[in-house]
């Protein structure tokens, strides 16, 4: 399931002048980021926050000093594994409630963000029934919360509208949006979206599809390079069985790995630009503007493409990898706890991995960050300057 693009004519132009100046932009040369992004999102949280009871808000809204706000993950619907300490859970919410959380989840993304991760939290709901290996039936009885799309939790950091930084987070299985505020300056990542199942094969919603693009994107690229190029993209004939940068490593890619887009012919260039911008223009436009800006200015020889797994069929398993100075994108076809095998079970019930770990084309797991900026990063250290001055 994929909303239509609809790019903003600022990101297409952006996008456009890049691919054939021979000069990057500089990020001064887009206009910031305007208020009215900032202000619509803290106006969402205030409204959402305000419609909340004051048990609700206890579990909502959290100090933005916490080092919780930086305790991610994406398996939060599976307690064993992973138990989300933070946030208020869709299922607990009114339906007055969820309009305003939708409202705030909303804010920041473009339509097809939006889509994307409802898409996934849909998918969620309606595809797990379908699974049939033996670790998703192990799943459902160690915790309720599996295959519902109730269990995606929102969290508010420091207080909106306070002129101080802050913070909002929606966390559940396959899912992480992390909004961090600073003055008029926005950081969107880390962004992690996957799906299991990718399509849905059987039954009334056959054919739905929450990720679509990507991987065609990143095929695409890959079948057309020449075997020169192919032997320096390929780092693995085997393909991973996840990302790298976990929600505990985020910064585990110090070093590139492939091919230098300034071995890239321009049509080339032009099909990692489009596998770039389907996950950048899952922002708001003028957030996507800024991101590109970004990301040219740090120089298009400066981005390097590497694949893992098959290179013959866009439907097998796979892995691929975007990553410049200012861009991390990863794609896995994740593996599946218990495979086509009974899983077995560690002392605290927790699922143990070993080679019941098997890897799945309808399983996805990716990533999209900004290396110097997870979590505002580098907006925070610029805030506190210009607003406090150094110590």
């Amino acid at each position: 399931m994929r909303a239509s693009t609809g790019r903003s004519a600022t990101a297409f132009l952006l996008f456009t002048i890049g691919l054939h100046s021979p000069v990057p932009l500089a990020a001064h040369d887009v206009v910031p980021v305007e208020p009215r992004v900032v202000n619509s999102c803290s106006a969402a949280a205030t409204q959402w926050l305000d419609s909340l009871t004051a048990e609700q808000r206890t579990l909502a809204q959290w100090s933005f000093d916490e080092d919780k706000r930086k305790d991610w993950h994406y398996l939060n619907n599976l307690p064993p594994i992973y138990m989300r300490k933070e946030g208020l859970a869709l299922k607990s919410m009114e339906a007055g409630q969820r309009i305003l959380a939708h409202r705030l989840i909303r804010c920041g993304l473009s339509s097809q963000g939006y889509q994307k991760s409802t898409g996934i939290m849909i998918l969620e709901s309606i595809g797990w029934g379908q699974l049939p290996d033996q670790g998703v039936q192990v799943a459902k009885q160690i915790s309720d919360t599996v295959g519902t799309m109730d269990a995606y939790w929102l969290a508010v950091f420091g207080e909106p509208g306070s002129g101080e930084p802050w913070q909002w987070q929606l966390e559940g299985h396959h899912l992480a949006l992390n909004f961090t505020f600073a003055g008029e300056a926005i950081s969107v990542t880390p962004t992690f979206l996957g799906t299991r199942p990718n399509v849905i094969q059987t039954g009334e919603f056959a054919g739905w599809h929450a990720m679509g693009f990507e991987k065609d994107h990143a095929f695409r690229l890959l079948s057309s390079l020449s075997s020169g190029q192919l032997q320096q993209a390929v780092i693995g004939e085997t393909v991973a069985n996840n990302i790298f940068t976990e929600p505990d490593r985020l910064n585990v890619l110090e070093s590139y790995e492939g091919l230098a887009a300034k071995e890239l012919n321009a049509a080339q260039r032009s099909v990692l630009w489009e596998l770039i911008l389907e996950y950048v223009n899952n922002y708001e436009a003028e957030i996507a503007a800024e991101r590109i800006a970004e990301i040219q200015a740090d120089g298009i020889e400066n981005i390097y493409f590497a694949w893992m797994g098959a290179t013959g069929s866009v439907e097998a398993p796979v892995y691929f990898r975007v990553h410049g100075p200012s861009v991390l994108i990863e794609f896995a076809n994740a593996s599946n706890l218990g495979g086509r095998s009974a899983p077995k079970l560690n002392a605290d019930g927790t699922l143990k991995r070993g080679k019941h770990d098997i890897a799945d084309p309808n399983h996805i797991h990716s990533i999209y960050l900004n290396p110097k900026r997870n979590f505002g990063r580098d907006l925070l250290r610029e805030h506190y300057l210009n607003e406090h001055g150094p110590d």
